[in-house]
């Protein structure tokens, strides 16, 4: 177990993609209707792209978040896993009293696996997680630029 809270705790997600930089705030909201989303997002927000309602199911992941393994326990956090500079960051309000949760993902080691720690700091566990779900919602956030159509195409030169 890796990280743990307790999942009705959480008020407010902030999901961060690095590739270009982009962030997305998401509160927690109770249902009040059938069909009414859980989690929204808050104004000034450009959530297009995430699908709001799986928001739930990764609240819910993340508060009862286990690794298939740990990388390392303890240590200066190596470059080549991807978490100084994470590829995209979780991070979870849960109130006053309680202190944030943040979650780091960074680079693909291994098949199937990926990279991840907990908190921000630039030592401590290296643990990893399966990485599907995980690409899918970074590539879900991602705004890359598009390939040009023909992308062995010299550049072509103004003047």
């Amino acid at each position: 177990l890796v990280m743990s809270f307790p999942a009705a705790g959480a008020e407010r997600l902030v999901l961060t993609w690095a590739r270009p930089k982009r962030s997305v705030a998401l509160r927690h909201r109770p249902v009040t209707a059938k069909g009414q989303l859980e989690w929204v997002d808050e104004p000034g927000t450009d959530a297009k792209g995430i699908d709001l309602s799986s928001v739930s199911a990764l609240a819910s992941a993340l508060s009862h978040l286990e690794t298939v393994r740990f990388a390392q326990y303890d240590g200066e956090i190596p470059a080549y896993t991807g978490l100084l500079r994470p590829r995209f960051t979780v991070k979870v309000k849960l109130g006053a009293n309680e202190p944030d949760r943040i979650l780091r993902i960074g680079h693909a080691a291994a098949p199937g696996l990926i990279y991840a720690a907990d908190g921000t700091a630039d030592t401590g566990p290296v643990f990893l997680l399966p990485a599907g779900a995980w690409d899918s919602l970074i590539h879900s956030g991602e705004r890359l630029d598009s390939l040009p159509e023909n992308v062995f195409a010299p550049a072509s030169t103004s003047g």
